[in-house]
């Protein structure tokens, strides 16, 4: 398990002045904005990003901010007593299920790299793939891996959740929160889904008072949020994201989804000229990606009856795996410009540190939670 600890820097405190939140998180309407409240952040809280490409947990130690990081995967090999007390002086995560050893987290990636192989996933589009039979139990087991019992039954717990994907009627989040929550219950903790587009608001939007636009693009799905004094007012999620980038441009050019995703995320630049098919591939990917993500955005906007009359420019933050290639802040920022957006934008930022950035808007919302700030948890 990877792990990363960072202290807090000159005294200061990422979760000082932080005022509550709307009630409940995962609601578009109906709710009332509470601020004014002093939140401090709180040893045992904890915040987990559940992720299609990883899971990412956020907690305090002390004077340091934790971060944990698995992959959420699992690779097949035949089981054998040799293999499991191999994993076993690896610390190598793995479960046993009808004659093979399903190893999960970061070990399924350095098997799939030995055997050229594809590493599996317990999530598609968001939540646990319908059509991987074992899914709750292999990221049960990820889960297990990277969260312990609490010191204190009922502690606090926030897990990100996806919001409903536009145009798609089939879409239903309700088995994926139900397992995610018994899963967290079952270990003793208070345990609550919030919008993912929501959770990229509370923990880069402080000094705009909360208003503006999330959005964390991950590999099942783009999720978006737009909040104005802290009240979500409109959540979604895009299908099209890293997933459906790495398998569009892996067919194109006749290549492994598994490589396309290590270039994209290592080596691409999308402000540089293409210099490979693969890369160009991923160029118009991306473009049809953002282009997709934009239009949904202001038709989301156009068609709601709740957008308030917003008097002043609001931020637009990006978040995310898919969003880390060089020029993809730059390439949103320009495509966005040429639209017809229906509400003023001061800046279009990244957050400052993508990959945990839901994991630690979920630890806030579970401070929130514990010092009782917002009666809809």
């Amino acid at each position: 398990m990877a792990e990363e600890e960072t202290e807090m820097e000159n005294g200061e405190n990422p979760v000082d002045d932080l005022y509550s939140a709307a009630s409940p998180p995962g609601s578009t309407q109906g709710q009332q904005s509470a601020q004014g409240r002093h939140v401090e952040p709180l040893e045992g809280p904890r915040g987990i990003d559940i992720g299609t490409s990883r899971i990412v947990e956020y907690h305090k130690e002390g004077l340091k901010f934790v971060k944990n990081t698995q992959l959420n995967a699992f690779f097949a090999v035949p089981d054998s007593g040799f293999t499991r007390r191999i994993l076993d002086q690896n610390d190598i995560h793995y479960k046993q299920e009808n004659g093979k050893i399903l190893v999960v987290g970061d070990g399924a990636q350095t098997f799939a790299n030995i055997t050229n192989g594809e590493i599996g996933r317990p999530m598609a589009s968001g939540i646990l793939n319908p059509k991987e039979k074992h899914a709750s139990m292999i990221i049960g087991s990820i889960i297990d891996s990277m969260v312990d019992r609490p010191d204190d039954l009922g502690e606090s717990l926030v897990y990100s959740m996806p919001g409903p994907i536009r145009g798609s009627a089939s879409f239903n989040s309700v088995f994926h929160e139900g397992i995610l929550r018994n899963q967290f219950v079952s270990k003793g903790y208070m345990a609550k889904g919030v919008n993912e587009g929501y959770l990229v608001i509370l923990s880069e939007m402080e000094k705009d008072d909360y208003s503006g636009i999330g959005i964390s693009c991950g590999a099942g799905l783009a999720n978006v949020c737009f909040s104005y004094l802290s009240v979500p007012v409109i959540d979604f999620s895009m299908a099209k994201s890293g997933d459906y980038i790495d398998s569009a441009a892996a067919a194109a050019v006749g290549e492994h989804a598994n490589r396309v995703r290590v270039i994209k995320e290592e080596e691409l630049n999308l402000v540089a000229d293409p210099k490979t098919r693969l890369e160009r591939a991923l160029h118009i990917y991306y473009e049809e990606m953002i282009v997709s993500l934009i239009g949904h955005l202001i038709d989301a906007l156009s068609e709601s009856e709740n957008v308030p009359k917003v008097s002043h420019a609001i931020p637009i933050v990006l978040s995310g795996g898919t969003a880390l290639p060089k020029g993809f802040r730059e390439n949103f920022e320009n495509i966005l410009r040429d639209s017809q957006f229906p509400i003023n934008i001061s800046e279009v930022k990244m957050a400052e540190s993508p990959l945990t950035t839901i994991a630690k808007g979920a630890y806030l919302a579970a401070c929130l939670n514990k010092e009782g700030e917002d009666e809809g948890y």
